[in-house]
């Protein structure tokens, strides 16, 4: 074991370790539950490393035939009664330890999905928080639009854009007129405009500018 690196050699001693202090500490198996092993994220995240450094370890561990490898990744100790001894001695400390579980792993893991989770949350409030800056338009300066508001306005009325904000711009600085949304209101006064446009051309002539003829009435 010498000739192994020192991150070998460390990973080796923690699945002791593992192995001893777990619920299958007896025969020197690694494993969440009684068929089912430990998944690579989890043993990695046990042993302090990544995954990638993990199954290295792992190849090297089992061609030195220190552990074997069991269906559904489960690992055994080779020689485990081999370490008994140490195990024994240890098996006071042991129980007073919190077995070492699928269930531990789990609960760090949706610990770390929790921290993860209030970072997109606090990121997605502030970019929520952080309104898009406006700019002033019309000859008065007072009609305010962000960039996205403008270019959808743009691509809407084209070349009557500026004669809708200008209408709005004059409205404003003469009339006193305040809108919570300058990019909603001119698209309120373009539904006005149409909407009046349309009664005009279905509307009847006016009665005030009827003459009647001589023989009316009779």
């Amino acid at each position: 074991m010498r000739d192994e690196t020192l991150s070998t050699r460390g990973a080796f001693v923690d699945l002791l370790v593992i192995a001893g202090s777990s619920l299958y500490g007896d025969n020197g198996e690694i494993k969440a539950c009684r068929d089912i092993g430990l998944t690579d994220e989890q043993l990695a995240s046990a042993l302090g490393t990544d995954v990638q450094s993990w199954n290295l370890i792992r190849k090297r561990l089992v061609a030195t035939k220190r552990i074997e490898m069991l269906p559904k990744n489960i690992i055994r100790i080779s020689n485990w009664s081999k370490y008994q001894s140490e195990y024994e001695r240890q098996k006071a400390y042991r129980e007073l330890q919190p077995k070492v579980t699928t269930e531990s792993y789990d609960t760090q893991s949706d610990k770390e999905k929790e921290k993860e989770k209030e970072k997109e949350n606090t990121t997605e409030k502030e970019t929520k928080g952080k309104k898009e800056p406006k700019k002033h338009y019309g000859e008065f300066q007072n009609v305010l639009l962000t960039d996205a508001e403008y270019h959808k306005l743009e691509t809407q009325f084209g070349d009557q854009l500026m004669e809708k904000i200008a209408a709005l711009s004059g409205g404003k600085e003469s009339k006193g007129y305040h809108y919570k949304s300058d990019y909603a209101a001119i698209l309120n006064w373009d539904r006005r405009d149409k909407k009046d446009a349309k009664g005009k051309q279905r509307g009847f002539p006016d009665p005030g500018g009827y003459t009647p003829t001589p023989d009316y009435g009779k």
